[in-house]
């Protein structure tokens, strides 16, 4: 029984002499007529181990039945003492505490045992139901994440394979891209070869045009430097007539210009 509820043993002198003291106050003030103010302790008491109770269900549901839950489970079973207490000191007012003071002991000794092993194994059912509830949650979150995992795989996969496949088809394209530019290419090149022989018979065509061409400009000019020289010829050899008509044209007048003036000087 230690081992099963360790507070027993350890706690429960503790505990019963709490109520027993708590029970004399109580009933020193019920003989006093505070009935009223009893009461209201004992609505707090009964407030106050509801909240308890709530703390301790979350401790277990947590898994914090050590030294956390029987720090509560002490802190509530001293409160209950006080209830108890309360309930005695307003229902029995008028008791001996020193005449019925060792049954009173014994039965709230019996209770707090019985109250000790009702609530110790509450908590305890509801610690590994809170276990059981948590490891049936994490199974299930592994295999939900399992299958996630699973399925990101297979996705993964299927993307590589799609990628795979991406790759070889643009591969294939390229070298069909290559196959083509480089088609192109060699006709291109054929073209440039066509179109340079085509050019090189046009510059020929040309260049012998041009030849006939300043050979026919070489002939006209000489042609017309022949024409010119005949025609300076003929110019100079008019200008020194002219010029030698007027020369006789001079002299003929000075020689008759001098017969006058002889005729008219002689007596």
């Amino acid at each position: 029984m230690q081992d099963r509820y360790p507070l027993l043993d350890s706690q429960t002198k503790q505990i019963t002499g709490h109520f027993l003291q708590s029970l004399k106050n109580f009933l020193a003030a019920a003989q006093a007529g505070q009935q009223r103010q009893l009461q209201e302790d004992l609505q707090d008491r009964q407030r106050r181990l509801v909240h308890q109770e709530r703390l301790l269900e979350q401790a277990a549901r947590d898994g914090l039945l050590g030294s956390t839950g029987i720090s509560l489970l002490l802190s509530q079973l001293n409160t209950w003492a006080e209830e108890e207490a309360l309930k005695v000191a307003l229902r029995y007012p008028s008791i001996d505490l020193a005449a019925q003071g060792g049954a009173i002991c014994s039965t709230f000794q019996w209770q707090l045992a019985q109250e000790i092993q009702a609530r110790w194994s509450a908590l305890q059912v509801l610690q590994e139901h809170s276990w059981r509830q948590r490891q049936i949650h994490y199974q299930e979150q592994a295999g939900h994440w399992q299958t996630i995992a699973q399925q990101a795989f297979e996705e993964q996969r299927r993307q590589q394979a799609a990628q795979v496949q991406w790759w070889t088809q643009v591969q294939q394209q390229a070298q069909q891209a290559q196959q083509h530019w480089a088609g192109l290419a060699y006709q291109g090149v054929e073209m440039v070869q066509h179109g340079l022989e085509q050019h090189y018979r046009f510059a020929e065509e040309i260049h012998r045009q041009a030849v006939q061409q300043l050979g026919v400009t070489a002939r006209r000019q000489e042609l017309l430097v022949e024409q010119a020289v005949r025609r300076a010829a003929v110019q100079r050899w008019a200008t020194r007539c002219l010029l030698l008509l007027a020369i006789l044209i001079a002299g003929v007048a000075l020689f008759g210009c001098a017969a006058l003036a002889a005729i008219h000087l002689l007596p």
